[in-house]
């Protein structure tokens, strides 16, 4: 058991020395996107920029580079599903995950070809969160 607290010490003393990791949260729940940011920013290296839907993403992407991409699913005008095939078709490579609170109408194909690179589920679990994206994002770097 030490040792897995040595190991998660280790861990996070590396990710407090790694570079800032910026993410695009988007997200039509105002109270989700606060939640969201507020879990990521608390890590000290992700800065979160959140957006309330899909087409304010298109826009953004347009002003600033992310390195990962945090996407509800179920969103007015253009969904989850529509962003991460949008964000695939303009080039983008950066990790995609997708987040949404309604687990039991999920088909895991169509997040697949959608483009998202993983599925997390509401309510938020900080550590479940950290780990794909640290996962993702060390794939991507060494892609």
């Amino acid at each position: 058991m030490p040792r897995k607290i040595k190991k998660k010490n280790i861990i996070n003393a590396e990710k407090k020395k790694r570079e800032t990791v910026s993410a695009l949260v988007v997200d039509d729940s105002a109270t989700d996107r606060k939640i969201v940011k507020n879990l990521l920013s608390s890590t000290g290296w992700i800065n979160v920029v959140e957006v309330p839907g899909g087409k304010d993403a298109m826009e953004i992407v347009k002003q600033a580079t992310f390195d990962i991409f945090l996407f509800d699913l179920i969103m007015p005008e253009v969904d989850g599903y529509a962003l991460a095939r949008y964000f695939r078709e303009k080039g983008f490579n950066q990790p995609i995950i997708a987040i949404t609170a309604r687990g039991e109408m999920i088909d895991d194909k169509q997040i697949k070809l959608a483009g998202f690179n993983r599925l997390v589920l509401k309510p938020l679990n900080l550590s479940e969160v950290l780990n794909a994206m640290d996962e993702l994002l060390s794939k991507s770097t060494h892609s």
